[in-house]
């Protein structure tokens, strides 16, 4: 048989994320989402019940703020509107981005109460916290380091589909700096217990973790480079890359692109790949030259022994 050579094309439009990890990141965005609201609720319902252990966690651990209660709701029900880019609609974009840019301008200010000393009014708005509450730097005022994750993801979800000239994902970098912050919250508990370094709650720091995750999921066709032109950064290739991409096949696969052909969308989209995708091809090529050579006879023995699997028996 011949091999036709076919001159590289341009892709009009294609997305690296492929459905299945498309599907498992849009659950786990919104499990996050989830999560987020969950803890803020039951964070909420300490305070207004006076339970400590819905406020903490955890018997004698800090107790969530009020404030950060709330702030966790609002990330969570932003995240949850936008977590469907294709059913995005103008007004749900601009209600999440109202929300996130609350809780952006919330981690503000009481970063900014920490740094110097002000009392703007808030930390005990909706609640009254003891002064000799667990862990606390003052009454009703947030950990700092829980204050730069919410202006962090509020910045992230209020930029969740915008992208720089040179094809920058802000939203990816913001959500990565709130991760990293949220892993030194939850090292603060696992490598010294009791001490309260961050001044943090543990339901918080697990919620922000996970969050902080969540909105890059929320993306996926950004965070791989969906524009040809977009550098891959080292998070994309060891997270999304390491988790999403197809597993290597058999070495007697391969080679070919599997479609169902009574979907003619699919053979469509599979015919648009091996069009335009040079690196789909050149790995399609590398399978098959793996491949070993096989007979028809040996074809005619694999399917013999699948449609009647009782004769490797007999």
């Amino acid at each position: 048989m011949g091999t036709v050579s076919v001159p590289s094309i341009k892709p009009i439009a294609t997305s690296p994320a492929r459905p299945a990890a498309v599907r498992r990141w849009s659950a786990f965005v919104s499990w996050g989402a989830g999560l987020s609201v969950s803890v803020g609720l039951l964070s909420l319902t300490g305070w207004v019940l006076d339970v400590d252990v819905l406020k903490s966690g955890w018997p004698g651990l800090v107790q969530i703020k009020a404030n950060t209660a709330v702030c966790l709701i609002l990330l969570g029900v932003a995240l949850w509107a936008r977590k469907a880019e294709t059913n995005e609609t103008r007004a749900r974009i601009l209600l999440a981005q109202l929300m996130a840019g609350s809780v952006a301008a919330v981690g503000l200010a009481s970063f900014a109460e920490y740094l110097f000393g002000w009392n703007l009014g808030i930390d005990q708005f909706l609640f009254v916290e003891n002064a000799d509450a667990v862990g606390i730097i003052r009454p009703g005022l947030m950990a700092p380091l829980n204050a730069v994750n919410f202006l962090l993801l509020g910045l992230a979800l209020v930029l969740l589909n915008w992208t720089t000239r040179r094809r920058f994902w802000p939203s990816q970098s913001l959500s990565c700096t709130a991760g990293l912050l949220a892993l030194f919250n939850l090292l603060d508990f696992i490598l010294a217990p009791g001490e309260y370094h961050t001044h943090t709650s543990l339901p918080a720091a697990i919620a922000l973790a996970v969050l902080s995750l969540a909105v890059i999921c929320a993306r996926p066709g950004l965070a791989y480079g969906a524009d040809s032109g977009m550098e891959e950064t080292l998070f994309q290739k060891w997270f999304f890359q390491g988790f999403a991409v197809e597993r290597p096949l058999p070495l007697r696969y391969g080679g070919a692109v599997l479609v169902d052909p009574r979907d003619d969308h699919a053979v469509a989209a599979a015919m648009r790949t091996l069009l335009t995708d040079d690196a789909e091809l050149e790995r399609l090529a590398k399978q098959a030259r793996q491949l070993p050579t096989r007979t028809w006879d040996s074809y005619a023995d694999e399917v013999w022994r699948i449609l009647n699997p009782e004769s490797e028996t007999t």
